[in-house]
């Protein structure tokens, strides 16, 4: 197995790289980091190209197991310890890294190859926090979404930090990043019903309404709400009944609890 010792190496430059939203779509790869992350990508299949590690990772069973099974199609490296910590994208590294083959899926092709293309999705309209994000990716598979839809001016999907949070689960859900028009259009041709989070006077309660498998729901920026395009598109606005001395919620708590109750409606 080679051992690379210098951040002059073309796969660490590249690695570096993918750091940038620009560099991931320009290399069609993205990073992770962690025994967990890099296990359910091996789990689910997916094309986990260069895996990096310190001499102490390349000692353990797992990773020897790993390159037996893998070696065909993954190139195994041992790192130095100081390029552990100009490749570390968390305080406390377990010092093994990974770069995945980025897999861009359009919403033409996830009707397409989709075994549960009918189900509900979930749309993200302008949300900037990676922490919510993949709150909001982790609640979309708990609760039986089917995909999640990033608009174009909402974070990246292959974030380190929003891969982080998904704890994995972006691995079980189709992710795909379309124009909110197109978006829209194609979905209401194909049978979906528009639902925003927003508090307005045509709003109705979220647990009074009725949903059918075929229901999008949307969820605004963190700051500034529902776009005035997706408003546009709306069936239906719903509103979240809480304490009226809280104003709002967080994005991804809000995604949650709509999220929740769509399933159990669904499913009822």
């Amino acid at each position: 197995m080679e051992i690379i010792t210098s951040a002059q190496n073309n796969k660490i430059k590249t690695y570096l790289k993918l750091q940038k939203a620009k560099q991931r779509y320009k290399h069609q790869q993205y990073t992770i980091e962690g025994w967990h992350l890099i296990e359910e990508a091996f789990n689910h299949q997916m094309d986990v190209q260069w895996v990096f590690m310190t001499q102490a990772v390349a000692d353990t069973n797992q990773m020897k197991e790993w390159i037996v099974s893998f070696e065909n199609t993954t190139q195994f490296y041992v790192i130095s310890n100081d390029l552990v910590q100009l490749m570390k994208a968390t305080e406390t590294s377990q010092g093994i890294f990974a770069c995945i083959g980025l897999q861009q899926l359009s919403l033409d092709d996830y009707f397409l190859k989709s075994t549960d293309a009918n189900g509900p999705l979930l749309i993200l309209d302008g949300i900037q926090d990676p922490g919510n994000a993949g709150t909001m990716i982790r609640s979309a598979k708990a609760f039986n979404f089917s995909g999640v839809i990033f608009s174009k001016d909402s974070v990246d999907p292959y974030n380190d930090k929003l891969i982080r949070s998904t704890q994995g689960m972006l691995f079980e859900l189709p992710l795909m990043t379309e124009s909110l028009e197109f978006t829209y259009e194609f979905l209401i041709k194909m049978g979906y019903t528009i639902y925003v989070t927003d508090l307005n006077e045509e709003a109705i309660d979220l647990q009074t309404a009725t949903f059918k498998e075929k229901t999008a729901l949307v969820i605004g920026n963190e700051g500034q709400g529902i776009s005035e395009l997706s408003r546009s598109f709306a069936h239906q606005s719903l509103v979240i009944p809480m304490n009226e001395r809280v104003e709002s919620l967080n994005a991804g708590v809000a995604a949650s609890i709509a999220m929740y109750t769509i399933d159990r409606s669904i499913h009822a």
